[in-house]
């Protein structure tokens, strides 16, 4: 009995494979997204592209510089009503303004670093000193096998083969309940060495949301700082 009980215990031991270190995880990724220079020259850009979804036709554009500044126009259809927005954020400082009102002043938003952040922000993560880094194991997300980490109330994904970030899930304390928002990366390319994603398919507490299609990426040299002043 004893002899069989030490073979299943081998048995076992032998099939979990053991669970890489978040800091291993995030030095592989940023090596098959195109290394920290290729991925810091896309840190200040601009992007444009559409979103759909029901009741949500939309073409918006990001000015991006990471980390913390972001400036977003969106225009169209969402939830039936037409769409005229922009949205300023400034480090810890947030303006929301559509057409015709008043600037509202608002927390930062959870899309802080754009709708690449979670890629481009890759080499600050593996920095951090003052945040805690779970590993996360083998599972399957968007139809690819993943590994993961999890930071404070974001885990972020990697596709096992191709070590590109393939997405993450965000919780977030949203009244009356908390809400789950999960996105999945899709039709990689390369710009200018750095491998970025071309669509966007995110999920709302489980249910399909809306689909994000990147046209156009285009990398700057510089920036106007007024352009993350408060909107007038």
């Amino acid at each position: 009995m004893c002899w069989r009980l030490a073979f299943l215990a081998l048995l076992v031991t032998g099939c979990t494979r053991p669970v890489a270190e978040p800091e291993k995880m995030i030095e592989t990724a940023i090596a098959a997204h195109g290394g920290k220079e290729s991925l810091a020259a896309v840190a200040m850009c601009k992007i444009q592209g559409t979103s759909s979804g029901k009741d949500i036709e939309l073409t918006w554009e990001e000015i991006i510089h990471f980390p913390g500044r972001v400036r977003k126009t969106l225009q169209g259809k969402f939830a039936g009503q037409k769409k005229d927005n922009l949205f300023v954020q400034n480090g810890d400082r947030a303006w929301s303004k559509d057409e015709g009102r008043q600037t509202i002043a608002k927390s930062p938003n959870w899309e802080a670093g754009g709708i690449l952040g979670q890629i481009i922000s890759l080499p600050n993560l593996s920095e951090l000193k003052d945040k805690k880094l779970t590993p996360i194991g083998d599972f399957k997300f968007a139809g690819r096998m993943v590994v993961g980490i999890k930071v404070d109330n974001t885990e972020i994904y990697f596709d096992k083969k191709s070590w590109l970030v393939a997405g993450n899930k965000i919780k977030l304390a949203v009244q009356p309940k908390e809400r789950t928002v999960e996105t999945a990366y899709f039709d990689y390319k390369d710009f200018a060495g750095a491998k970025l994603p071309q669509k966007l398919e995110i999920k709302l507490n489980g249910a399909r949301f809306v689909t994000q299609q990147i046209t156009k990426i285009e990398i700057l040299a510089k920036l106007d700082d007024n352009l993350f002043d408060k909107p007038n």
